[in-house]
């Protein structure tokens, strides 16, 4: 054994030696496959080799920045530097920046490009939640604070994403007008930056198709064209940006420089949606995961660092960047900071949430490293996810948080609801500023990855429509379901519920358990809050461990799903 050992160690020691060596005439993306594949190889020889591909990735050339790397560029499905070689971005995503406004700041973005080893930071304005752009925000702030963003950005040698961030709009088409006025200041007055990428419509959602987003996108497209020639153009994709195999079918032509968002949460979002990825990458397109979170889609729930750690490893294998979501301290998993911590720069161990402390140790060290903060499993990918997805789906997203505060009722979020005000202060007490469609930056009206791109956005399916609700007893519980969108999709009825569990006994519970009685035969496309099982013509649905306790008389919100064929059947 401990010879074995040793042979192992020699041969890692040679193969480090080789890649170094190798580094001049290497690319990052070769290096990186290289480097997996001797980690591979090496397994058996202990988890300290865990990672040894996602820990060199960027090696020989030094972390890319635009000092270095200059303006880039697309060639194929690479993002390409100045200097004709591969670029890999990673870093992280603002909140919304009318939220959390003093996250941008220098010394921040300081303190990721140099200890975290960032080389990317993303600025977020929301467009239809409160205060967002076309929403009554205040449009010289929000302008203002990108300006800042790409300035303190700029002083410290990173690149910048300048995102619309659309959102409970769905289609991005919604404000078009406003997305072509913005972009033309914005790549107006950035045209001369080096380091300044736009992302044009961060979330197309809501039964969006395709070509909505293709046609929105020829027409902003050219609006940043006649400032800036060749600045990088990132373009969202169906169903939260999930759908890229759609763009990979039928991708945007006439300009250069165009890629395409994909984002994830690593609970949710598994080998499906990572596979889909992959091939579409392999088919010739760009892509771009401008937000990925390791928790799940809820952006409040658990957190799973081996899935995280897989999907980390599989996009330095294809050198794909990615961007985390989310700088605040709002109290959700997503956040990369502790919501009682106050700083806005300067973080230390102690300021960081669980999902901060991975994200800093996976920027510095690679995925094995980041494996290790909450006792993942390796970083090569071996080891197992927290477990299946229940409802049987991977492409399961949440539209609102956890904390039972929003009802997750889809529309934009007026002056008096939830107390969602500006926090001039980028703070938040966990009951304000977070619409119900930003908790994770991903929400739920989707359809299934089956019957993609054929969502008409319609209404008309079924006897329900939006915003009707039903009451049913199930116990102790009293569950009133409102149907937040209607659409029909490849001849199928597809229906969106949000639902509010109320104990109506007079003792608390600690867990609960419903059943909901159907009109018919049905499928779970979709859910999310909850763990779900059909039997029939039924289903239950068991909480989770963070929305289990209910008080006498209290509730539960931000529990949904969706599925396709029968309705919710009336009934106490």
């Amino acid at each position: 054994m401990k010879k074995s050992i040793s042979a192992a160690k020699a041969a890692l020691l040679i193969g480090i030696m080789i890649l170094f060596v190798g580094a001049v005439s290497l690319s990052r993306a070769e290096i990186s496959t290289y480097a997996a594949g001797l980690g591979t190889a090496l397994a058996g020889s202990g988890t300290g080799l865990a990672g040894v591909g996602t820990g060199l990735a960027g090696s020989g050339t030094g972390l890319a920045a635009p000092s270095t790397s200059g303006a880039l560029h697309v060639e194929g499905a690479k993002l390409m530097g100045s200097d004709g070689r591969p670029v890999q971005l990673r870093g992280i995503s603002t909140h919304g920046i009318a939220w959390f406004p003093d996250y941008i700041n220098e010394a921040a973005f300081r303190q990721f490009r140099t200890e975290w080893g960032a080389n990317v930071v993303r600025l977020a304005m929301y467009t239809a939640e409160y205060g967002g752009y076309s929403s009554g925000g205040d449009k010289m702030q929000l302008k203002n604070l990108v300006r800042s963003g790409v300035r303190y950005a700029t002083a410290q040698d990173l690149y910048v994403i300048i995102d619309w961030h659309i959102l409970s709009d769905g289609d991005p088409n919604t404000h078009k007008e406003d997305a072509k006025a913005f972009f033309a200041e914005m790549s107006k007055e950035f045209a001369a930056n080096n380091n300044v990428l736009y992302e044009i419509c961060n979330e197309p959602n809501g039964g969006t198709i395709w070509q909505q987003i293709k046609s929105y996108a020829n027409e902003v497209i050219p609006v940043i064209r006649a400032n800036d020639k060749d600045a990088v153009i990132i373009v969202g994709t169906p169903n939260w940006s999930q759908y890229v195999d759609q763009a990979a079918a039928d991708p945007i032509t006439g300009y250069d420089n165009i890629m395409y968002a994909l984002h994830f949460y690593a609970a949710t979002h598994k080998d499906d949606l990572r596979a889909k990825m992959v091939r579409a990458i392999q088919k010739g397109l760009p892509v771009f995961v401008t937000e990925y979170g390791i928790c799940d889609a809820s952006g409040n729930g658990g957190i799973d660092e081996a899935s995280a750690n897989q999907w980390i490893n599989t996009m330095n294998q294809y050198g794909v960047s990615y961007v985390a979501w989310n700088l605040s301290n709002k109290a959700e998993t997503s956040a990369i900071i502790q919501s009682g911590s106050t700083k806005k720069n300067g973080f230390t161990d102690s300021d960081l949430s669980a999902s901060g402390k991975w994200l800093r140790a996976m920027l510095m060290n690679g995925a094995g490293a980041a494996g290790s903060v909450n006792g993942a499993a390796d970083a090569l990918g071996v080891g197992q996810s927290s477990g299946p997805l229940t409802s049987g789906g991977q492409n399961g997203v949440n539209g609102s948080s956890a904390n039972g505060v929003q009802n997750g009722v889809r529309g934009p979020i007026t002056n008096g609801s939830q107390n969602a005000a500006d926090d001039s202060n980028g703070s938040n007490s966990g009951n304000t500023i977070k619409d119900s469609f930003a908790s994770g930056g991903q929400s739920s009206t989707n359809v299934s990855p089956e019957n993609s791109g054929q969502n008409t956005g319609s209404s008309s399916a079924g006897s329900t429509s939006a915003g009707d609700s039903q009451v049913i007893q199930s116990g102790s519980i009293r569950i009133t379901a409102t149907v937040v969108n209607r659409w029909t999709s490849g001849g199928k009825a597809y229906t969106h519920y949000t639902m509010k569990m109320e104990n109506t006994s007079g003792s608390p519970v600690n867990q609960w358990t419903v059943t909901i009685p159907f009109t018919g035969n049905f499928r779970l496309t979709d859910s999310w809050n909850g763990d779900y099982t059909v039997s029939g013509r039924a289903l239950t649905v068991t909480s989770k461990s963070y929305n289990g306790k209910i008080p006498a008389g209290g509730s539960v919100s931000d529990v949904g799903f969706i599925v396709a064929g029968a309705e919710i059947a009336d009934g106490t």
